[in-house]
């Protein structure tokens, strides 16, 4: 099909849009709201108060005790994120329109994984990233919390995965505490690993009898659900999330979600070119470092 260079970026647009679109709504495309909430932004920067809850029920004497009263804030900042797919004059005069669209395709698909790639690096950063202001200072994953009522908490290991360590983990959950110092008891339910550690976490998970004991030892383990992604590149690190409260233990939110890919300029009648584009705005976020336990080993 031959084109005229001054009509080309119009007429090629559809099939561009439609190759991206395709891509953006390939399966898998948002699995990452297995671990977290999916907001709405209406503004360059959101401040949330505290996302858990402050304590629980109490024996109503003769005054209320009013929960949230004195809250903590974080606050999240948007960025923008773009993705531009460059098409020349000779791939439109030379019809090479079905590669064109096929790269779109693949560019809609790393749109799509995008909020994927940003929550996991951001947990892999969770060991170094605050939580919120006031009076519990302190990164989301952390040795000491100090919003449990009395003493301290942690949801920080150093040791390798493997049937104790997990284990530890496990517990340390079960015995978590609201900033009340009441029981809430988080039942983690997801580990989370790189790929170096891939194989570590299906030897942990599927069988009935514990991988570690020559004993015949149930599992505990055995039914607990794990992921792997690329983006938590230490080989060591691992996760365990709680995906089953009010709250995941992340979020992303958006100002504007993932666009249709169109012309961001067109120079085929000067410079031979036409750029198509899309973006996306918004920013990860954490929300309650109790659905968090991490393993920072070394």
């Amino acid at each position: 099909m031959r084109l005229d260079i001054g009509t080309a970026a119009k007429i090629v647009e559809p099939g561009v849009k439609a190759g991206f679109d395709k891509g953006l709504n390939a399966p898998g495309g948002d699995d990452w709201k297995r671990i977290a909430e999916d907001w709405t932004s209406n503004s360059k920067t959101e401040t949330y108060p505290r996302l858990a809850p402050t304590g629980g029920v109490r024996e109503w004497d003769s005054q209320r005790e009013v929960r949230g009263a004195t809250q903590q804030y974080f606050t999240v900042e948007n960025s923008m994120y773009e993705i531009t797919h460059r098409v020349t004059w000779d791939m439109i005069r030379f019809d090479k329109l079905n590669q064109v669209n096929a790269l779109a395709e693949g560019y809609g698909r790393q749109m799509a994984k995008h909020p994927e790639k940003l929550l996991f690096e951001l947990l892999a950063d969770a060991f170094t990233t605050a939580t919120y202001n006031g009076d519990d200072e302190s990164y989301i994953v952390d040795t000491a919390h100090t919003d449990v009522g009395s003493g301290t908490l942690g949801n920080k290991g150093t040791t390798a995965l493997g049937v104790d360590s997990l284990a530890a983990a496990r517990i340390a959950g079960l015995k978590m505490k609201l900033p009340s110092g009441e029981p809430i008891m988080i039942n983690y339910d997801l580990l989370v690993v790189g790929p170096d550690l891939a194989q570590t976490a299906y030897e942990l998970t599927k069988p009935p009898k514990d991988p570690e004991n020559a004993n015949n030892t149930p599992n505990w383990h055995q039914g607990l659900d794990y992921i792997v992604n690329p983006h938590l590149t230490d080989t060591n690190d691992w996760f365990l999330l709680c995906t089953n409260q009010v709250f995941k233990p992340m979020a992303i939110q958006f100002v504007d979600r993932p666009t249709p890919m169109g012309i961001i300029q067109d120079k085929l009648l000067t410079d031979k070119f036409v750029d198509y584009g899309s973006h996306m705005y918004g920013k990860p976020t954490f929300t309650d470092w109790r659905l968090i336990y991490g393993a920072s080993v070394t």
